[in-house]
């Protein structure tokens, strides 16, 4: 019985942990002593593109970008960008047959990145 315990407890930590902070609340060092924001702004980026079409929908940035041999879509969390823009991004997730339901489109392939820096405006 005091294992069952044990375990319900340890559920009940993770996911709390796992909770949203509250509007407004300052972020809470993870266990390296950084903040998300921290952890997440010296994540390397390894690939390089120059946009060719970029538009919102849904709460993401949908972006073709080219290296000069091939063209690919990104998916990103939302930000302003413009054709002509120079980007760097995260390696991602590659899917293959996403559809969008905010765009009603399926793309064949696309890669779901978290991080994207510009490089030149």
């Amino acid at each position: 019985m005091k294992t069952k315990a044990f375990v319900t407890s340890a559920l009940f930590v993770a996911t709390s942990a796992l909770a949203e902070l509250p509007a407004g609340h300052p972020s809470l060092p993870d266990i390296d002593g950084k903040t998300k924001e921290e952890a997440t702004t010296n994540v390397p980026l390894p690939n390089e593109g120059r946009i060719l079409e970029a538009f919102q929908s849904g709460g993401y940035t949908y972006i073709k970008v080219t290296n000069g041999e091939q063209s690919q879509w990104l998916a990103a969390p939302r930000m302003k960008l413009e054709k002509g823009m120079l980007i760097r991004y995260s390696k991602g997730i590659l899917m293959a047959n996403f559809h969008s339901r905010s765009l009603d489109r399926t793309f064949e392939h696309i890669l779901l990145v978290g991080n994207i820096k510009i490089v030149e405006p």
